[in-house]
């Protein structure tokens, strides 16, 4: 049987399929989009996780060093040695979260982060007894300078605003003190010879 298509039937024709195409890459868009905001989540949620576990880390480290640091008795530089996994797992997978600033953010403490624990790393197999106080006192404050950043990064996540202390423990609160006092004796050009005296006497 022949078909005749004349334009009362072709053009319905045409639109059912333009329609149906549109509905086929409109259903892709938006499943597209759904994963994308999953990947995001996923990923946010993982860092989260990974980052309270470096604060409380760092934190119990910083305590532990800090006191051996007020007995005059020499620290373990190693116990900075902090893995992340997840990070390394998902450091080039950063452009799912969909933002800029956050993305430099991250990779800026988990830099910091990473700087750290090469930086302890030197002093595996050293006695601690043999480690100059400057080069542990330097430690303290690379360490101290981290734990703020992550801080900050895991208050962001959580949607803590950056200056609240409702969150923080007592030793948090000593890093960020510490921290601002040491911001200061650079500003006074005197943090070279504070890094020679015992800490906390940096006066």
């Amino acid at each position: 049987m022949e078909v005749l298509l004349d334009q009362k039937t072709t053009l319905p024709l045409l639109l059912g399929a333009a329609l149906a195409l549109l509905g086929g890459v409109l259903t892709q868009f938006i499943f597209w989009r759904v994963s994308l905001s999953h990947s995001r989540r996923a990923l946010l949620s993982a860092f989260r996780a990974e980052l309270k576990v470096i604060r409380e880390n760092l934190g119990t480290s910083l305590a532990g060093y800090r006191l051996s640091l007020r007995d005059a008795d020499p620290p373990t530089p190693t116990t900075f040695v902090i893995p992340t996994p997840i990070f390394s797992a998902n450091a080039g997978h950063l452009g799912q979260l969909r933002d800029s600033d956050l993305v430099e953010h991250v990779a800026e403490v988990y830099g910091s982060v990473a700087s750290l624990s090469e930086q302890a790393r030197v002093y595996s197999g050293v006695a601690n007894a043999t480690i100059l106080l400057r080069q542990l006192n330097a430690m303290h404050l690379t360490a101290t300078t981290t734990h703020v950043q992550v801080m900050k990064l895991h208050n962001r996540l959580l949607r803590v605003p950056p200056d609240a202390e409702m969150n923080l423990d007592d030793v948090e609160i000593e890093s960020r003190k510490v921290l601002k006092d040491y911001s200061k004796l650079a500003e006074e050009g005197k943090i070279v010879s504070a890094l020679e005296r015992p800490w906390p006497d940096h006066a």
